[in-house]
């Protein structure tokens, strides 16, 4: 009986610490800087920014242009992610990522 629980104990404390490892363990995507393309299919007007917010109705995208500077919220919008010198190439340096 006691080498049951024991056993069973060392299983119960394994398993905390690998949830509490995996909490502080930074995934693939967590590191690296993201760049996006945004099209707003209306106007065919493109911007560039490196973050996007989604508000609770999920309808709209509200982000920073790059280019401009300038706080911007669209609905129906079409985003690429890009990679770094893509974002470079056609930003052509406004951001300083």
């Amino acid at each position: 009986m006691t080498t049951r629980r024991a056993r069973r104990s060392r299983m119960v404390r394994l398993s905390v610490l690998l949830m509490a490892a995996a909490l502080f363990v930074p995934g693939p995507g967590c590191a690296q800087p993201r760049y996006y393309k945004v099209t707003d299919p209306a106007t065919h007007h493109v911007y560039y920014t490196q973050s996007l917010r989604h508000p609770m109705d999920n309808k709209t995208v509200t982000f920073r242009d790059v280019r401009t500077n300038k706080t911007l919220t669209l609905d129906k919008v079409q985003v690429d992610a890009l990679d770094r010198p893509e974002f470079q190439a056609s930003t052509d340096g406004a951001a300083n990522p």
